[in-house]
């Protein structure tokens, strides 16, 4: 085997894995644009991260870091908060990429919130809209 040919090879093979790790998932958010379909994205760390942002104050273990080298999951969820900034309650139906290690779903962390209901799947868009 030629040095570039054993090059191409080892190329091609990060690819492949690189590919195993990357998810696709279903994302919307609000109740018309979840019965719509959504639509079909790459869960990254950025997306994720700007997920946890978002969602920190209701449940305060998304303020952990981020592992290095995540395995990414799908999530489907509704939720209604109280806000902190105004004191109205926000319902939220949305859908999106999380991480398995972060425990997405796990209901004791949503210290804050007045319902819940959150499933999490690994499979690419297992979170997307079933129609019937």
């Amino acid at each position: 085997m030629t040095r570039n040919t054993f090059l191409s090879l080892s190329i091609i093979l990060a690819i492949v894995v690189c590919e195993a790790h990357a998810l696709t998932c279903t994302a919307c958010d609000g109740k018309a644009d979840c019965e719509s379909g959504g639509r079909s994205v790459e869960c990254t760390v950025a997306r994720v991260a700007n997920i946890h942002k978002l969602y920190s104050y209701v449940n305060p273990s998304l303020n952990a870091e981020l592992p290095q080298d995540p395995e990414f999951t799908c999530f489907r969820m509704l939720m209604d908060y109280e806000s902190p900034l105004t004191g109205s309650l926000i319902s939220v139906v949305q859908r999106d990429c999380a991480i398995k290690q972060a425990k997405f779903c796990k209901y004791g962390n949503w210290v804050n919130s007045d319902f819940f209901a959150c499933r999490s799947c690994t499979g690419d868009n297992c979170n997307a809209v079933r129609k019937t």
